[in-house]
């Protein structure tokens, strides 16, 4: 249920965001709803996932997404893009590791 709200939650967000920094054509809004609900669904499972392991991917993936919509700004590059996705990855697989050694630390003591 907490991954459904997120998802929702920042979908809506994507969609006033998209809606509000430009004009207003149903393509961008829609992109901006899925953009935002990918990252929703993506810090939903960070913050429900039980498994550890999986968190990593998680943020990797959401920080990767993050890193794209950065990428899209005027004027459009390819190669913006890819790079920017690539640094939001590892910037998430950094957070990931970071809090997965945090929890198996106080799981240790």
């Amino acid at each position: 249920m907490k991954r459904l709200i997120w998802t929702i939650s920042v979908a809506l967000a994507g969609v006033f965001l998209t809606a509000r920094s430009a004009p207003v054509h149903w393509e961008w809004v829609s992109l901006g709803a899925i953009f935002g609900g990918a990252i929703g669904f993506g810090f939903g499972s960070i913050f429900t996932c039980k498994n550890t392991r999986l968190v990593i991917v998680y943020w990797a993936i959401t920080f990767a997404v993050i890193g794209s919509v950065l990428g899209l700004e005027e004027p459009f590059g390819a190669s913006r893009l890819v790079k920017r996705s690539a640094y939001g990855a590892v910037i998430g697989i950094t957070l990931g590791l970071t809090s997965y050694l945090l929890q198996a630390r106080n799981s240790r003591q």
